[in-house]
């Protein structure tokens, strides 16, 4: 098929891809940043980024979280969240907090995922709790994280084409 008039025909509206219109697919010619989770807790959390190349995508990835008292017996320990690029594990966002209740900011972690084909991928969010761990007399050396409602995300991914 070849279109040869910028005329809008009934029945041939190519203005949505996969329900996303048009605007959404700005032609990536190198640093694009884009904001794809950017919200309020609890994780996990999820959303779907695009890349119109094969590309290197930087991932910026931030959040919170807390010990909650109700389920650890240490008041200091790590806490954090992990973060997946198409099912896969690609980094973590960590810190060591000192106290239980009270939120912190993790330590922003940039992650770089080489070699992304083109389309659509899936970025998710996970709190890093290791079950059967926590509220144990060691779990200080555990990651026990609880997220909620007052914690905040943001994921930005920058695709860089590969040449």
């Amino acid at each position: 098929m070849k279109v040869t008039s910028p005329t809008k025909v009934t029945n041939l509206n190519a203005d949505k891809v996969d329900g996303l219109d048009a605007s959404a697919f700005t032609r990536n010619t190198g640093f694009l940043p884009t904001e794809v989770i950017d919200g309020q807790g609890p994780l996990p959390k999820e959303n779907i980024f695009f890349t119109f190349d094969r590309a290197d995508v930087v991932v910026l990835a931030n959040g919170s979280g807390y010990r909650d008292s109700a389920l650890v017996q240490s008041a200091a320990g790590p806490i954090g969240m992990d973060v997946y690029v198409d099912g896969v594990k690609r980094g973590s966002a960590i810190l060591t907090t000192n106290e239980q209740d009270s939120h912190k900011a993790f330590v922003d972690d940039f992650i770089v995922v080489r070699n992304v084909p083109a389309g659509f991928h899936k970025i998710e969010l996970i709190g890093k709790y290791e079950v059967g761990s926590c509220n144990t007399a060691t779990d200080s050396s555990n990651f026990c994280t609880t997220t909620n409602s007052g914690d905040f995300f943001r994921v930005t991914v920058i695709p860089q084409p590969i040449a």
